[in-house]
């Protein structure tokens, strides 16, 4: 067990105001930074900077965003020493003979420093945590060869992350030059495929429970999907909701889904689609569209026609709504699918296995590297 210390008082918060230059400096503002990289900046003068363009940093230094919901950190370097910072972020110089800057920086990372942070956040248009709240915050401080030792391990896995998100890129362009090489542009039916509606194609076509479901939630039962969950081509087991086995039953008996099923998201980010694998098979599910396709189509090569049809579209035809798009049920019935031969479905089935097989892979190795940062920042 490690000792457990205040973070400022092996920290200190720094302010450290730039001094008059001449010239154009680089300007980052917090939304100038994603997770932990500078994406843009803004050339600015000393005279004709922002007021909140007032910060400077020393390379060693661990700079996070004070808002509530936000992961912005970063390590400064010998290179930002001569760019300007937002005063959205707070600075820290860790004291060098008791906190590591790279231990800090995956201290301030961590989902418990995350939670406390937004927990500790005051404010009534943008909650953010205040240098006064922040000494509240506590830290497990191993020494400092065992940071070093840690914080090493945490950066690979950082690596694999940042790999897995690559790779994951890259298998959605590899399934989108495939169905495309193979099927042509569906969109426009470029290769004249006979067409029929979904209502021809489909057993089921119907509308997953709609109305208030967190009365419902059980702490354990049957998963329930909702639109969270649904991701272009796959289920996110992230934060599934659970209902009782009477609800699933009775309730809810009109939403429940098999493997082989497709859903679409109704709401939202209306049309994303996925398929039910036989892990989620007679699960339930929310406000998603369900289809149960016959024998005349293929659920992978159903599910990525609508994706590429809806799920990339800003304007999507067939949903309605002037604020918020949702799918109308009617409309999504009479949507015409060009219909390949079986045989050219089934080959795309049997390439797209191949690529999810990889993909699981991938996500299995991610788990266990997030799974391991967390562990070690406890």
């Amino acid at each position: 067990m490690y000792e457990i210390k205040k973070l400022l008082s092996v920290c200190d918060i720094v302010k450290q105001r730039p001094n008059p230059f001449g010239g154009y400096r680089k300007y980052v503002a917090t939304g100038d930074i994603k997770k932990s990289e500078i994406i843009s900046f803004t050339e600015v003068t000393y005279g004709g900077r922002p007021s909140r363009a007032d910060c400077t940093v020393y390379s060693g230094d661990v700079l996070f965003a004070k808002m509530a919901g936000t992961e912005k950190t970063l390590v400064a370097e010998s290179i930002h020493e001569d760019m300007i910072f937002s005063t959205g972020f707070v600075v820290l110089k860790p004291k060098p003979e008791t906190l590591d800057s790279k231990f800090l920086y995956h201290i301030l990372r961590s989902n418990k420093f995350l939670s406390e942070k937004d927990r500790l956040s005051t404010g009534a248009t943008q909650k953010a945590i205040t240098n006064k709240s922040l000494g509240n915050i506590k830290i497990s401080l191993p020494p400092l060869d065992e940071q070093r030792k840690i914080s090493s391990i945490l950066d690979k896995a950082d690596e694999i992350k940042s790999l897995s998100e690559r790779v994951l890129h890259l298998r959605q362009q590899l399934i989108l030059s495939t169905f495309n090489e193979m099927f042509g542009d569906l969109r426009i039916n470029s290769k004249s495929w006979p067409e029929k509606s979904i209502s021809e194609l489909c057993s089921r076509v119907s509308v997953g429970y709609v109305g208030p479901l967190t009365i419902l939630y059980v702490e354990s039962g049957i998963r329930c999907l909702r639109g969270l969950n649904i991701k272009r081509g796959k289920i996110s087991s992230d934060n599934i909701k659970q209902i009782s086995q009477e609800n699933h039953d009775n309730l809810l008996k009109k939403s429940r889904l098999n493997a082989g099923d497709v859903v679409s998201i109704r709401t939202g980010n209306a049309g994303v689609s996925a398929v039910i694998s036989e892990e989620y098979d007679d699960v339930n599910c929310a406000d998603l569209i369900i289809m149960t396709p016959t024998s005349e189509i293929v659920p992978s090569y159903l599910c990525e026609f609508l994706n590429q049809k809806f799920g990339d579209s800003d304007s999507i035809q067939g949903a309605v709504g002037a604020i918020q798009k949702h799918f109308n049920i009617g409309s999504v019935k009479k949507v015409m699918v060009p219909l390949p031969p079986l045989e050219l479905q089934n080959q795309y089935h049997q390439i797209l296995d191949t690529i999810l097989h990889l993909d699981n892979q991938i996500e299995f190795t991610e788990k266990i590297s997030l799974s391991l940062t967390q562990e070690m920042l406890t």
